[in-house]
């Protein structure tokens, strides 16, 4: 899948609701696009070319005062609250040095794009930027990257603290969250079952049965992984 992000720098005053803003930017997008499929997914609004295979997130954001240097700091639709603190700059940043430790170099972004899929393929009600947030947490810990291994400890960790709000690595004043409340039950199910798969696959690896394993990945990812034959 192909995607990216981009933040919308709004003028005026923030809206009490943040519905109301990502509705409204809906509707003047899918009046531009009025053939492509426009949705709202907080804290964005996705525009679906080629059917959903080139996919672009429109993030409203509101600056609470004159922003000054290189590392702004928003306030967009937030997952399980109206508003959350946002800093692209320095996510990004971030994300950048857990990537590039010793020994684990590159295997921040691809954990995180595995964990991207899975939320997609099977289309599950877990932010997008926690699942890359924990991921670069999860792998700066990391002395190597064996990813069969880490995408089943990373499920695991997940599903251990039920999804619990992270602490904002950039100093934000305010968690980063996984899940809505009212679509908790459903991701945590969700989670479960690709711990699970994962587990499967992992065994099915150690007993020289990489045909099963490959259909045990299949499963994480919706059908969409390669197939072994």
């Amino acid at each position: 899948m192909s995607g990216a992000d981009y933040f919308v720098w709004l003028d005026g005053k923030r809206p009490e609701s943040s519905i109301s803003t990502l509705k409204s930017v809906q509707k003047t997008l899918q009046s531009l696009y009025p053939t492509v499929h426009v949705r709202i997914s907080r804290p964005a609004v996705l525009i679906e070319f080629a059917g959903g295979t080139e996919r672009v997130g429109i993030i409203p954001a509101f600056s609470p005062g004159t922003v000054v240097g290189e590392d702004p700091r928003f306030r967009v639709p937030g997952v399980a609250e109206e508003w959350m603190s946002a800093c692209p700059v320095a996510h990004s940043e971030w994300l950048e040095r857990c990537n590039a430790v010793p020994g684990v170099r590159g295997g921040a972004k691809s954990l995180a794009r595995l964990a991207r899929a899975w939320r997609h393929f099977r289309d599950v009600p877990v932010s997008s930027f926690y699942l890359e947030m924990r991921a670069a947490e999860y792998m700066a810990g990391r002395s190597a990257v064996v990813l069969p291994y880490d995408v089943r400890n990373f499920f695991a960790t997940l599903l251990w603290d039920g999804l619990a709000p992270m602490e904002d690595p950039t100093g934000g004043a305010r968690a980063i969250e996984a899940t809505a409340p009212h679509v908790r039950d459903e991701a945590i199910l969700k989670l479960a079952n690709a711990a699970g798969w994962a587990e499967s696959a992992l065994k099915h690896m150690r007993m020289g049965e990489p045909d099963q394993a490959f259909q045990q990945w299949n499963h994480i990812f919706g059908g969409r992984f390669p197939s072994f034959y």
